[in-house]
């Protein structure tokens, strides 16, 4: 299953890429724990770029586009490693029949993985990134 069922709504992202994006080799920005629910927000930058960008996106001169993913409902969180350049494959998947998600994220010198019931898109946002084409 595509990473993007697992989103309580989708459409944001659909709205601006016609298939799920890839969460591979992509760019750990931030983690931030909050108690409340417990959540877990996740910054990522995708290696992707949609074909046809929103008209904003196009007039910036964006390049790369950022996600902010919250977890919710947070249990079992292991992280191991961070550093400056925290670059990994993001997975998600079912596992059980209980509703409960799993989040890993494997990378070099990176380890990050919980269980979750529910996952939300915090935001979709699009930026110049000089090094792309580089």
């Amino acid at each position: 299953m595509e990473w993007i069922h697992f989103l309580m709504d989708s459409r944001s992202v659909m709205s601006v890429f016609k298939r799920a994006p890839s969460l591979k080799g992509v760019r750990i920005n931030e983690l931030t724990l909050r108690e409340d629910g417990p959540c877990m927000s996740l910054r990522i930058d995708l290696n992707e770029f949609p074909l046809t960008p929103p008209e904003k996106w196009k007039t910036q001169g964006a390049n790369r586009v950022q996600l902010t993913l919250c977890f919710i409902d947070v249990s079992k969180l292991a992280i191991q490693g961070w550093g400056l350049d925290n670059v990994g494959d993001v997975a998600l998947e079912k596992v059980n029949d209980e509703a409960d998600l799993q989040l890993s994220i494997e990378g070099s010198g990176i380890y990050i993985a919980c269980c979750f019931k529910f996952l939300q898109m915090e935001r979709i946002s699009a930026y110049h990134d000089s090094s792309v084409g580089s």
